[in-house]
């Protein structure tokens, strides 16, 4: 929403202060992308769209935790448990996993027979 009041037909001042108003609250949401909970948000978010995802959990879900920065990269961790591909009497078969390494890998992750892999599982 813009302000302006017109004395002549030009802007004033008013009104160039309401816009640098509104435009602070941008500078501090770009702030607030390099914080812990920022880099955290990553790391479930990329998780949740890798295609191991629907197969593992950790007491009802997997446990994703940001666990720092090395060489410019978020870095995520993954504890789960993922089914292997048995099944016990018609009861799936889950297998203890983890995975730590950056985010943009962690969207690649598969399940690999109860196992988490960067890319497609090999035959």
């Amino acid at each position: 929403m813009r302000i302006i009041m017109k004395t002549t037909g030009k802007v004033t001042l008013v009104s160039a202060l309401m816009l640098l108003a509104f435009a602070q609250p941008t500078a501090v949401a770009d702030d607030e992308r390099t914080g812990p909970e920022w880099w955290q948000k990553e790391c479930e978010r990329d998780w949740k769209i890798s295609s191991a995802y629907p197969t593992c959990r950790y007491q009802g879900e997997a446990k994703v935790k940001h666990v720092g920065i090395e060489n410019h990269y978020n870095m995520c961790e993954v504890k789960a448990k993922c089914q292997t591909g048995d099944s016990h009497f018609g009861t799936a078969i889950f297998s203890d996993t983890e995975y730590r390494g950056r985010n943009v890998d962690i969207r690649d992750l598969h399940n690999c027979e109860g196992s988490l892999q960067v890319g497609p599982c090999e035959g």
